[in-house]
Order: structure tokens, then C-alpha cells, then sequence
């Protein structure tokens, strides 16, 4: 059992604590989701219980926790691990190997397991996380998916107790994100371990938890309750959530299936497809307009990364304020082609051109004002003390009036201290500091890279607000992001990448009403009606009085 009594911790120089802990316990084998906004506490939350708060990241504790008998905060992380498996938010930053078997292969080694032992608990972790495909690979030539689940297969192979995840599925497509929420409950319902993950996507985990520990305000820890409790007061929660509140008469949805359910127990969802065909026209939603002149071109674009084919003749053009964005599995070239574009990689066959240029070739400078490039990992464009230095030196670099970068992150990061240093910041509160900085000069081509990843629904509500200000201006925007309901939410246009190849290219319902893979979950509640949000789904049944 884990048991926080009277706990809180502040990072150094802090005014308030990080998290306060008055009373809380999580028994042997419960999977347990911790939610809270972007920035609530809720990494510190759990690096303190393996003791990497505050062992490895200073600041002052006080209280108690015993987990399973260990005290953290007077063990050394190293004590915990075989205890206790940790995976970052980024999974990267855990990595000190250079090939897949062996960065699962090194806990075990250090932990001197013997070699038939270490073979063995390998070769489980490959097939457990299903990636013995990947066990020669690299891991620079993983995706961002990739690695997040060879993270935790490394973890996995030393069989701890206790696993904690923070944002897994975070850079995992659809089908990826499910896999590993079913072997994280095979791992809590077969053997026992006790799972603990924060995540933001809470459609994604809702229908697997026991219980909810949610982090409210000043990091105040408020205790944990079951999943339907927990959501219920929520003012941004998942769109089944949202949509149950509405039309389930009292009751709270957390699956697909839940919210399918309460349509089909009142109506036969045939007659609603005839419906839709019938006055469609009302109902589908209008494409932003789009300009004549061409922003970007990708002309039969092959990209090769370490010797490797990874994209294979790519076409399509950006218009002026068109937004498309890019979906398909991990590791099908989505991240690639927005480096190609951004002019960071060159490409091995064919053009790309941005406002006629070759964006590989362009003076650097003109390159920034030209493409706005946010990868997966923002942190690596933050080179400020502080987040009011990073957001001068952007007013400065792009000849901005003064103040114009912190104005767009107030307005995207919400109440964040300007005095903080970039790497004090939450994973989603850095990305939307890189965004801020990024978009402030409003390149003609803005490319982000899992722009949502750590956000939570209100932070993601902020940004594509922003977005499509950002297209209502004339900016053209290429995005690549797993998460379907900003999608459908947000773009004109999608682009499947499949195997290096473009597999379809059209408008988004078109395109995400026949993938069961990339659906929205308001489409799988009223499929086959092709309805992309909640605000769709609830117009049209009003309108039938259904």
C-alpha cells in the first residue's frame, strides 16, 4: 500500500508548495488516473514516490510516505528499482543506450539479473509492449511513440510493483494508446501491479480506472473518488463525458460504449443515418476559406533519415490559411516531413518549396520568418532564464513590439509566472511557451508536431482558438497530432500517412468517419452517423427530437 500523511513539497525558492497531501492511500493492485490542469503538480506528484522529489529535483519536504513499506524522502531513488518503474512525460530523457534491446536490457544489467534471466525478461518486455519488430532499431530513428513504448517496456522487464506513467499515451496513435491501456490493465487485474498514470486524454483511460486522484488549485491534492465521480464536476472533461451530461438524464458516460448505449436505448440509429442523408447540408460543417496562392508545395517527396526510406512520394500543396493536418500510426513519417518542410532535413528525392523557396536552402533568418516550426520536443527552442527573457529575446528576434510574445502565452499558458525558468515549467506549459514564441512573428507556414501533447481541455480549448485566428489571418498551418478530437474540431483538411505513403488526402469528416482507427468518439456514439463533435451530435438529435 502507498499512504501520503500530512505531505507537501516546494521547489526551491518557491512561494507555495508544489502539492500538499492531507490524507490519501492507494492499495496493492488498484490502477489509479491522476488529473489536474496543465501545471497542477501532478509529475511532482509522482516522482514523489520513488524519491526523485526531492532527492533529484531539490526543494523542501515534509510529511510522510511509505510506499510498500519504503520511505522516499529517506531512501535514494536507486533503492526503488525494483520497486518501482517510472516513465517520463518525456521518454527520451530516460535513455542512456543506443540500440532498443539493449536500453531495456540495462536496468536489468545493473541490477546484475543473470544473462539467461536478462534474455528472457527482454524478450517478454518486447512482446508485451509489441515491439520486438523494433528490438535492432536505434532509438534516434524512433518516433515519438516509438520510444515512449520501448520507455516502458525498459521499466517493465525488472516486474515492479508499482508503475509510474506519466502521460503515456501522450505521443501514441489511436491504436498504439489502446494497446498499452489494455496491457497496463492485464498487468493490474493478472499480476497485480499497482498502476498509477496522469494523463490529460481522459477518453482514453476513463473506462480502465478504479479510482481518480484529482490536483486541484495551489496543488492541493484533493483525494480520490471512482472515475464518474470524479468527472462529474469537471468544467472541461471528454467529449462522452460532455455529452452524457447532456443527454443521459442524471447518469455519467466514461465509455464509448456507455454513451452509445443511452442513444440506442431511446432510438433506432438507422433512422437517424436517413435522417443525416436527408438534411446533411444543415450539418456539415463549413471549410475556412482558402486563398488561390500557394504557401507550400511537396513535389513526389522522398525523405531518407539514417539510411532509411521513411517517406515515399509525398504531393499535396498548403494554401493560405488552409489548416492539415497529418495523421497516421507512430513511426509513418508524420514528424519527418514537418522537419523536411521547416528546412531542418533535406530531402533524398523531389521539392519542397515554401513561398517558392527551398526551405533547406534559406538564410536562417529567413528561414524563421518564413516557417514556424514546433517539434515534440519544445524545449529545445527555450534558451531564456526566464520565461519573461525567452519572451523578450522573441519580441527582439523577430522585431516584435515589445511585449507580443508574452502577451499570446498569457493568453495560451493562463496564469503561469513570467519569472519561472523554462525547465521549472509543466511539459504543457513549456510546449505552449514554444508556441507562443514560434507564432509570434506569424510565419506564412506554421508546421507543430503533437501541439496538444500535455495540455489538458482547457489549455487545448485556448490553442485552437488560436489556431484558427491564426488561419482567419491567412497563416497556412501543417499539423501532425494523434489527438482525433482536435481534428475534428480544428482542420480543413487530412492527410493518413500509412507505411511512408500517402493513403488518403481529403476533407476531414470524409476521411475521419471511415477510419475506425482515427475516429472521433461522437462519431463511434452515433456511427454510422458521420457527427464530429459533441455540440454536432446534440444538435442533430435535438433537431429529431431524439
Amino acid at each position: 500500500m502507498i499512504r501520503f500523511s500530512k505531505f507537501s513539497f516546494s521547489y526551491t525558492k518557491a512561494k507555495r508548495p508544489a502539492i500538499s497531501v492531507e490524507d490519501l492511500s492507494i492499495q496493492s493492485g488498484e490502477f489509479v488516473l491522476v488529473i489536474g490542469d496543465t501545471g497542477s503538480g501532478k509529475s511532482t506528484f509522482l516522482k514523489s514516490m520513488n524519491g526523485l522529489v526531492p532527492h533529484f529535483s531539490g526543494g523542501d519536504a515534509i510529511g510522510s510516505i511509505d510506499v510498500f513499506g519504503m520511505n522516499p524522502l529517506a531512501s535514494r531513488p536507486s533503492d526503488f528499482a525494483k520497486l518501482i518503474g517510472y516513465v517520463d512525460q518525456d521518454p527520451s530523457s530516460q535513455f542512456v543506450t543506443d540500440r532498443v534491446e539493449d536500453e531495456i536490457a540495462f536496468v536489468l544489467e545493473n541490477l546484475g539479473y543473470e544473462q539467461s534471466v536478462m534474455r528472457r525478461r527482454v524478450e517478454d518486455s518486447l512482446d508485451l509492449l509489441s515491439i520486438s519488430e523494433l528490438r535492432g532499431r536505434s532509438l534516434r530513428t524512433l518516433s515519438g511513440g516509438q520510444a515512449q513504448r520501448v520507455a516502458i517496456a525498459s521499466v517493465m522487464a525488472v516486474a515492479p510493483k508499482v508503475l509510474l506513467l506519466d502521460e503515456p499515451t501522450s505521443a501514441l496513435d489511436p491504436g498504439a494508446a489502446d494497446e498499452v491501456m489494455a496491457i497496463l490493465q492485464r498487468l493490474v487485474d493478472d499480476l497485480g501491479t499497482t498502476v498509477i498514470i496522469a494523463e490529460h486524454r481522459l477518453e482514453r483511460v476513463l473506462p480502465y480506472v478504479d479510482k481518480v486522484v484529482r490536483i486541484g488549485d495551489y496543488g492541493a491534492v484533493e483525494g480520490s473518488s471512482d472515475p464518474r465521480g470524479a468527472v462529474a464536476g469537471l468544467d472541461f472533461s471528454p467529449p462522452v463525458v460532455e455529452f452524457s451530461k447532456v443527454y443521459g438524464n442524471g447518469a455519467i458516460a466514461v465509455s464509448v460504449k456507455e454513451a452509445r448505449k443511452m442513444v440506442t436505448d431511446r432510438v433506432d440509429v438507422s433512422t437517424l443515418v436517413r435522417k443525416w442523408d436527408d438534411d446533411r447540408g444543415e450539418h456539415v460543417r463549413p471549410e475556412i476559406s482558402t486563398s488561390d496562392r500557394t504557401v507550400a508545395t511537396f513535389d513526389h517527396v522522398k525523405i531518407a533519415r539514417l539510411g532509411r526510406l521513411v517517406l515515399d512520394e509525398i504531393s499535396f500543396e498548403v494554401s493560405k490559411s488552409q489548416i492539415i493536418v497529418l495523421m497516421g500510426r507512430n513511426g509513418s513519417g508524420k514528424s519527418s516531413l514537418l522537419r523536411a518542410a521547416a528546412g531542418l532535413d533535406p530531402v533524398a528525392f523531389g521539392k519542397v518549396r515554401v513561398g517558392g523557396h527551398d526551405p533547406f536552402a534559406l538564410e536562417s533568418s529567413l528561414r524563421i520568418a518564413t516557417v514556424g516550426f514546433v517539434p515534440q520536443d519544445p524545449g529545445i527552442l527555450l534558451f531564456g532564464e526566464s520565461v519573461a527573457e525567452e519572451c523578450r529575446r522573441s519580441d527582439a528576434t523577430g522585431k516584435l513590439e515589445a511585449g507580443t510574445t508574452a502577451s499570446i502565452f498569457r493568453r495560451l499558458g493562463g496564469d503561469v509566472s513570467h519569472e519561472m525558468h523554462p525547465r521549472d515549467l509543466s511539459e504543457g506549459e513549456r510546449l505552449l511557451l514554444a508556441i507562443s514564441v514560434v507564432i509570434a512573428p506569424k510565419p506564412s507556414l506554421l508546421l507543430l508536431d503533437e501541439p496538444t501533447r500535455g495540455l489538458d481541455y482547457g489549455a487545448k480549448s485556448r490553442l485552437v482558438a488560436k489556431v484558427k485566428e491564426l488561419s482567419d489571418e491567412g497563416i497556412a498551418i501543417v499539423m501532425a497530432t494523434h489527438d482525433v478530437e482536435v481534428a475534428a474540431s480544428l482542420v480543413d483538411t487530412v492527410i493518413m500517412i500509412g507505411g511512408g505513403s500517402m493513403v488518403s488526402y481529403g476533407p476531414t469528416r470524409d476521411l475521419l468517419t471511415h477510419s475506425p482507427l482515427f475516429a472521433p468518439s461522437m462519431f463511434k456514439v452515433l456511427a454510422p452517423v458521420p457527427v464530429l463533435s459533441v455540440a454536432e451530435a446534440l444538435d442533430f438529435l435535438k433537431a429529431h427530437n431524439e
